[in-house]
């Protein structure tokens, strides 16, 4: 049992990452709603005016994606601080005195954003924004009433879990709820019979699979992210399963995949701008029976050694460090490859110059012109990709034989190797047309890099933990026994 000195340390600890998630999140909206940053001068008065007379659109299709967008946008934000400002002690009327006072702070956050934004054009602004920022508000505080106990609860449980395998669960539950919401962006809504004809006629229906092998490395690309984005569904469902002792553990978790994919195809069915076919119905069946089969060799792998104290930290040998550099060398130059693609090179050096001086711009700003959807895929798709070379990267580390003293140093020259790496790639695309390098790409190349690392240090210190954890109730076992016997 924790003393109780340990306990508040870490109840501090969660205090402190979650005003700290708090702040950064309220940052990033901030600044998502001024990119990209182009000041013009406007006297105040005049602004005072224009904002008075501000209007109400008629949301259509294209507008109602963007009104969802900032209600989205917003229920993070209420739910990280309403977790900050309320306490498990509150009583009943200073909980509602707590709750109405973030309800009228984040509505006047949302008319500053507003009133801001006449500052920065192309920037739209208008009464809907205001509702939906505010609607946003409100549903992250209901959001808090109905699940935030649990978020609280589970998040400070967090250091007590040493079983690696709980952990990764826990992950993969994350993982699933994202994917079902983006699965469902950017959730420009069907309402009428007439928008589900126009979306068929558009050929974004499609009810019989039409079954051929992918022609283009684009083709190829897409289908592989159909695939793989599914894979951790299916192994979330049989470490759920498992932990709750279900016998037909694969039957189960099968049957709730196949349910999960179908529920998506058929809620994008409803959504106008995604595709509802049964071809990603089967690509997604794919990935999950991947995902089930993946989860059930490490559930098999982990009865073997349950129980065991052998070390599963890898040893520093040459062997594995050099075959690990090698893996570390391949997927660079793949990933080269997927952003290089299709590799037409720029002959004029002019015309390289000004591409790249587009890398220089504002971050985000790029991906301030298309959809709200569109920005959130490529930044997945690109988090994604790079997430296996810090992955690997950490692995190699973890291989290389030389002595401890000299990890630190080596550990920054690999660091500051990906950096370059980052930039490396986004030169590159200043080279081959169809590509724009971009700042906020290598930005994302990096936080992609990094989340790949901080998984595989995540796992290597849970099986540290777990081994101890093995080794400690051992000893007592042991203590136990030799007490026993001088007792006799």
């Amino acid at each position: 049992m924790s003393s109780p000195v340990r306990d508040n340390s870490f109840n501090r600890q969660i205090i402190v990452r979650w005003r700290i998630a708090t702040w950064s999140y309220l940052a990033l909206v901030i600044y998502g709603s001024l990119v990209p940053l182009q000041y013009r001068p406007l006297d105040w008065d005049q602004a005072v005016d224009q904002f008075r007379s501000i209007p109400f659109l008629q949301l259509d299709i294209q507008h109602r994606a963007d009104w969802v967008a900032n209600i989205l946008l917003f229920i993070p934000l209420s739910f990280l601080t309403y977790g900050l400002w309320i306490r498990p002690w509150y009583g009943q009327s200073r909980t509602v005195l707590t709750t109405l006072s973030l309800l009228v702070g984040l509505s006047a956050l949302a008319c500053t954003i507003e009133f801001t934004q006449q500052w920065f054009p192309p920037r739209t602004v208008s009464q809907n924004d205001i509702v939906a920022e505010s609607l946003g508000g409100l549903i992250g505080c209901i959001l808090w009433f109905l699940v935030g106990d649990q978020v609280r609860s589970w998040f400070s449980r967090g250091h007590q879990v040493f079983d690696s395998f709980r952990l990764v669960e826990r992950i993969l539950l994350v993982y699933t709820l994202a994917f079902a919401v983006y699965s469902v962006m950017p959730l420009d809504l069907i309402v009428s019979l007439e928008e589900i004809e126009l979306k068929r006629a558009q050929g974004k229906i499609q009810f019989l699979p039409h079954l051929q092998w992918p022609q283009t490395i684009e083709s190829w690309s897409a289908v592989l992210m159909q695939v793989f984005l599914f894979v951790p569904v299916g192994m979330y469902f049989v470490f759920a399963f498992a932990r709750k002792s279900f016998r037909p553990v694969v039957r189960s978790s099968l049957l709730m995949m196949v349910g999960l994919a179908f529920g998506i195809e058929l809620a994008q069915l409803f959504v106008y701008s995604r595709f509802s076919s049964a071809n990603m119905l089967l690509l997604k069946m794919v990935g999950g029976v991947m995902g089930i089969v993946t989860a059930r060799r490490l559930l098999i792998r982990r009865q073997r050694y349950h129980g065991k104290t052998k070390s599963l930290v890898p040893p520093r040998t040459i062997g594995g460090f050099t075959g690990y550099l090698l893996l570390n060398l391949l997927y660079a130059s793949f990933l080269c490859g997927v952003f290089w693609w299709p590799l037409e090179a720029v002959d004029d050096n002019v015309a390289f110059q000004m591409r790249w001086n587009h890398f220089w711009q504002v971050p985000f700003t790029n991906y301030y012109w298309g959809t709200e959807f569109n920005a959130l895929t490529q930044i997945l798709q690109k988090l994604l990709l790079t997430m296996p070379m810090g992955y690997l990267f950490r692995a190699t580390l973890q291989r290389c034989p030389v002595p401890q003293h000299q990890l630190a140093p080596l550990t920054a020259c690999g660091t500051i190797m990906l950096a370059a790496f980052t930039i490396v790639i986004e030169r590159g695309q200043a080279w081959y047309s169809g590509r724009y390098p971009d700042i906020t790409d290598s930005l994302i190349y990096g936080l992609g890099m990094l989340t790949g690392a901080g998984i595989y240090q995540l796992l290597i210190s849970q099986t540290f933990l777990e081994n101890r954890s093995v080794s400690t109730s051992h000893s007592r076992v042991k203590t136990s026994e030799t007490d026993i016997v001088r007792l006799d």
